[in-house]
């Protein structure tokens, strides 16, 4: 969060934050590979959803999230 920046063997996995209003990301899924290039969201309702994408390193250490999009199922 210092603004400098992380080389790739750094990286220890993503986090996904979603939610059902871009102020309220409140659901998370943690991705523990940086390998992983997608995932799968189950077990959500229908409706609008917004997303956000975030970093994290092996000290746990996150980045500030992405842009937000937004996605309706």
């Amino acid at each position: 969060m210092d603004g400098s920046s992380i080389s790739f063997s750094e990286v220890a996995g993503y986090k996904v934050y979603m939610g059902q209003s871009r102020a309220k990301l409140n659901l998370v899924k943690t991705i523990d590979d940086p390998q992983v290039l997608s995932t799968e969201i189950i077990d959500i309702t229908k409706g609008k959803y917004y997303f956000a994408i975030a970093v994290y390193d092996s000290e746990n250490l996150t980045s500030p999230l992405s842009k937000t999009i937004v996605r309706e199922f």
